[in-house]
């Protein structure tokens, strides 16, 4: 006969194998994760600078392209301008200027003080999964291919797949926010050379030096205030692990070139940032990347998931052009500006277990 152990390793298997493929697909599960996000926003909370005038959410300029993942905010997702968004919309409410594509689902679930229309989308708009909406929807014009479910009132090209008032909505995400890193003392202001465990000051990089990370771990800083073009090196070697970046303050990066060198991605990058906000221009981002020509092909480049507890993070500027791999999150704002390409990236803690099975085994009594 043989052993139950063997039964008991394929079940496992098959259950870790089942609980990854339900992490990565929230749209099946309606329970969604930080991690299956490319941009969250929250609408604030105790400690948090207030993002201003923008208001709290997630805001897009014109000429955005946004691949991957999902996008959303306990408040508003809101585009400027026209916009290319390969990727789902979860918010509060959904504000999309003229010429936006949107290929994935778009759902609205309200909050306290929003106003209808729950989901306003302007001229010219292709709007291809399914829509939900806690209110009333409005498109001026274009393609809707629907379905469109909504509790309220549909004004708009008439959807393909018809509407209903059976709306449904996923659970968002919560943010946690850990005690206060720590952080050492001094400026860092040439090339450079980090290691794992380190506890460091302020970076103040100017032109053309280099801040490396020498291996896999966690690397703790008081500031970063890079003030123009700078190089980001990771160096992960045959290592494979995650770089993580812990920043007391505010992080204001420039114009950044990040490479990656060895087994690692932009997956494997993350930075953890503290800061109110009060070192940026607007007084109210904590993490923020310039457009710029660093980066080849006239972009700056940055790598990594960012998450911000404590203010904004800000992306590209009015003019330029900024390559971005990995995820944003922020308590409060996550603003992308003109001329940003963001492709979602996010390290998923999923492996596929080592299951033996032995040869057969006599079980003794008892």
């Amino acid at each position: 006969m043989k052993h139950n152990s063997q039964l008991k390793g394929i079940s496992l298997y098959l259950f870790a194998t089942i609980a990854c493929l339900s992490f990565i697909q929230p749209s099946i599960a309606q329970t969604t994760n930080l991690s299956d996000y490319v941009m969250f926003s929250g609408n604030g909370g105790a400690g948090t600078t207030a993002p201003g005038s923008n208001g709290y959410g997630v805001i897009f300029g014109s000429g955005s392209t946004i691949t991957g993942g999902a996008i959303g905010s306990y408040a508003n997702v809101q585009a400027t301008g026209g916009g290319t968004f390969s990727t789902n919309i979860y918010a509060g409410k959904i504000i999309l200027a003229n010429g936006n594509s949107i290929t994935g689902r778009m759902t609205a679930q309200g909050y306290t003080g929003a106003t209808q229309p729950i989901i306003s989308v302007g001229s010219n708009a292709v709007l291809s999964g399914v829509i939900d909406a806690n209110g009333n929807v409005t498109v001026q014009s274009g393609t809707v291919s629907g379905p469109v479910h909504l509790t309220g009132t549909y004004s708009g090209p008439a959807p393909s797949n018809g509407i209903n008032n059976s709306p449904s909505f996923p659970t968002l995400p919560t943010f946690v926010v850990p005690p206060l890193p720590s952080s050492g003392s001094g400026n860092i202001t040439n090339d450079f050379t980090a290691n794992p465990g380190g506890v460091y000051g302020n970076v103040n990089l100017g032109n053309n030096k280099t801040l490396t990370f020498s291996d896999t771990g966690a690397y703790y800083f008081n500031s970063f205030n890079i003030s123009g073009n700078a190089n980001l090196v990771y160096n992960f070697g045959s290592h494979v692990g995650t770089v993580r970046v812990y920043v007391r303050n505010d992080a204001i990066m420039g114009k950044p070139n990040a490479t990656v060198n060895g087994v690692g991605t932009s997956k494997d990058i993350f930075y953890y940032v503290w800061g109110s906000g009060a070192t940026s221009t607007s007084g109210t981002d904590a993490f923020t990347v310039s457009n710029g020509s660093n980066g080849g092909s006239g972009s700056v480049k940055f790598l990594g998931i960012v998450t911000a507890y404590n203010a904004a993070i800000l992306l590209g500027s009015g003019t330029g052009s900024s390559q971005f791999t990995g995820a944003l999150f922020s308590r409060t704002r996550v603003m992308v500006q003109t001329g940003v390409t963001l492709t979602w990236a996010y390290y998923v803690a999923c492996s596929t277990p080592v299951v033996t099975i032995g040869s057969n085994s006599p079980i003794c009594a008892g």
